[in-house]
């Protein structure tokens, strides 16, 4: 048998024992830096590893972007929203300061003040 079969078998054998969770982390994300932002939402998303929804969120140019919003640990059905619904996000920003996505902090529904507030990390 060849040396690249047997290292190609003995990592098939391997690859489902070791933990899966590393990648599920949000390393992505600079906790110390806040963004906060308003616009309508434009979609909602339940898939593994995290749920998220976009907003689209208009600049000083008039021109529109869409910011990605990662929920953490937190199932989108308890989230009483809609697309469509104005919102005010506040979040830590990514560690690449130009990418539009942010990691959920607070959210709040502007047509009836309706809120929801990630509890505070232990460090």
């Amino acid at each position: 048998m060849s040396r690249v079969l047997i290292t190609f078998i003995a990592f098939v054998l391997v690859l489902p024992g070791i933990p899966a969770g590393a990648h599920h982390g949000y390393g992505e994300y600079d906790e110390s830096r806040e963004v906060s932002f308003s616009g309508p939402l434009l979609e909602l998303a339940a898939i593994q590893p995290h749920s998220f929804f976009t907003v689209s969120v208009t600049g000083a140019d008039g021109k529109a972007t869409t910011w990605s919003v990662d929920l953490p640990n937190q199932a989108l059905d308890s989230f009483p929203l809609k697309p469509g619904d104005r919102v005010t996000v506040t979040g830590s920003g990514a560690t690449d300061p130009k990418a539009t996505k942010a990691l959920l902090r607070k959210i709040t529904r502007l047509s009836d003040g309706w809120s929801w507030e990630r509890p505070t990390r232990s460090r």
